[in-house]
């Protein structure tokens, strides 16, 4: 089956599906290759990422359900404003 020719971001979409699915698995090689992609989804970082939010939530450094809600409800309003960090700057 092949793909209508077009542009994304200034770059042509590749005209099969089999095109589609090499470009796709080159770019997860690419990704996976990178080390943010280990401090985040490695199995270390993974464990890591697990311990900070652990320890964030024994500090109390965690936001209700309510609060975060009430802060979302805002958007697009004009009483829209930044979410009110209290303790993570």
């Amino acid at each position: 089956m092949n793909v209508e020719r077009g542009s994304f971001d200034g770059e042509e979409t590749p005209e099969s599906e089999a095109a589609l699915d090499a470009r796709i698995a080159a770019l997860a090689e690419a990704a996976m290759e990178s080390p943010a992609y280990y401090a985040v989804f490695g199995p270390q970082g993974e464990a890591e990422s697990e311990a900070r939010a652990e320890a964030d939530i024994a500090a109390g450094r965690v936001y209700s359900n309510e609060e975060v809600v009430a802060w979302l409800k805002t958007w697009g309003s004009p009483d829209a404003k930044p979410f009110p960090h209290r303790w993570s700057k």
